[in-house]
């Protein structure tokens, strides 16, 4: 555990100093997610030049598929330090918030591909596009029998994208459904017993979250969420705790924070503006909440991030 204590000591509070946003690859311009996009590269691309530190941050759309080949590290993911170590694969939903700190000269790749795509795959799988819902670290110690036969897609993936092919589209599909698909069901294997009672877990947690998007009401306490399942807020406090690692008020914060970081990025909108369009009645509070979470006040990460840019 030494290594993840020195990381923890001299980069933690770099990891978490400000949640940078990307419509596209860490420190890439705009991708349009809507399309089928697909992008595979070694994970030293972008980590050895930032000193293998990628600072706290978050993909609009996309999903990605970490594969530690070699070497130890820690993530930082929705405020919390948890430490990894090669053979594994690390699976990154979208809009999370996420950092790392690995260690130097560690080896692997990262699989980045759009929402949209995995919404066409899991189309007749809605358990998969669920289980995808989260982040979740799969040690591959524990089975090497698996973890070879991820490598091996990898590899089919980056020869398929190298290549100049027909049908490359469906080509990359294929090989995506079958890595995501034995991804689920190692999962599944681990957590069996417990497979139906995580599934009415997940579908609750899923209209919860939905009920945040289409209430867009920072006001609404969690008893009222509660109630549109017939549940009580122990419950659905308990849920979240179970598939996020999360209090339900934690995510619905979290949400309105990275709704107001888009307002302050790409619009021109004051901060009394940004507050109004996310139905928050008092300024002042947004102001308090937003730097809770994000360790800086809106104003403050607006400024910061136009001088990043």
């Amino acid at each position: 555990m030494d290594i993840f204590v020195k990381y923890l000591d001299k980069t933690y509070i770099a990891l978490k100093a400000e949640l940078l946003n990307f419509e596209g690859l860490y420190g890439d311009k705009a991708i349009d997610s809507y399309q089928e996009f697909v992008h595979f590269e070694k994970l030293e691309i972008r980590s050895e030049p930032n000193n293998w530190l990628i600072k706290q941050h978050f993909h609009q759309k996309l999903f990605q598929i970490f594969n530690i080949e070699s070497g130890t590290g820690v993530i930082l993911f929705e405020k919390r330090e948890i430490p990894f170590a090669s053979p594994c694969i690390i699976c990154i939903p979208e809009s999370s918030p996420h950092g790392f700190q690995f260690e130097a000269n560690s080896i692997g790749t990262v699989l980045t591909f759009s929402v949209s795509l995995l919404d066409k795959i899991c189309v007749d799988s809605p358990n998969i596009k669920l289980e995808f819902s989260r982040m979740f670290i799969i040690d591959g110690k524990e089975n090497a029998g698996f973890f070879s036969k991820i490598s091996t897609l990898n590899n089919l993936l980056k020869t398929e994208m190298d290549e100049p092919q027909f049908e490359k589209n469906l080509a990359l599909k294929s090989i995506i459904t079958l890595l995501i698909t034995d991804i689920f069901r190692h999962s599944l294997s681990k957590n069996k017993e417990s497979y139906i009672g995580k599934n009415r877990s997940l579908a609750i947690f899923n209209i919860f979250q939905k009920s945040i998007i289409q209430s867009r009401n920072p006001q609404k306490n969690i008893e009222e969420y509660a109630s549109e399942q017939n549940i009580s807020s122990v419950h659905l406090n308990r849920v979240c705790r179970e598939i996020a690692s999360n209090t339900a008020n934690s995510i619905i914060n979290s949400y309105f924070i990275i709704e107001a970081q888009k307002y302050l990025l790409h619009t021109d909108y004051s901060i009394s503006e940004v507050a109004y369009q996310l139905n928050f009645n008092d300024a002042a509070y947004f102001s308090r909440l937003f730097k809770k979470n994000v360790n800086v006040n809106p104003k403050e990460f607006r400024n910061a991030q136009k001088q990043l840019n």
